[in-house]
């Protein structure tokens, strides 16, 4: 049996996420990474309750698994999304303009 290489198999709530990761990407234009290392839950609560309101989608996973998404969607920026997927992040999806999103996010935190 050596040399026989079989086909491994993935945990479920991984393979829902490269799928859900996936069709995010092809719904939303802009995907903004933000570390959340140390970031409070009271602050991450409010700010998935301005979603609807902001016409965003937060969303938190594995930095591999959104690269695996992105290398099926978006191929030519995996290689620049690797020096940012390091560490907690939490992936923020919109069609807004991202600059105007993240100053609103930015400002939000400081508040």
């Amino acid at each position: 049996m050596r040399g026989v290489q079989r086909a491994r198999r993935y945990p479920e709530r991984k393979i829902r996420m490269l799928s859900y990761f996936t069709e995010l990407l092809r719904k939303y234009k802009y995907l903004l990474i933000v570390d959340a290392y140390k970031t409070r839950t009271v602050l991450l609560n409010e700010i998935r309750f301005l979603e609807g309101e902001w016409n965003f989608k937060v969303k938190g996973g594995k930095n591999n698994i959104l690269m695996l998404a992105m290398q099926r969607v978006y191929p030519q920026t995996v290689e620049v999304a690797k020096e940012f997927l390091q560490g907690q992040n939490l992936f923020v999806f919109t069609n807004e303009n991202p600059v105007e999103l993240a100053y609103k996010l930015g400002k939000f935190e400081l508040a």
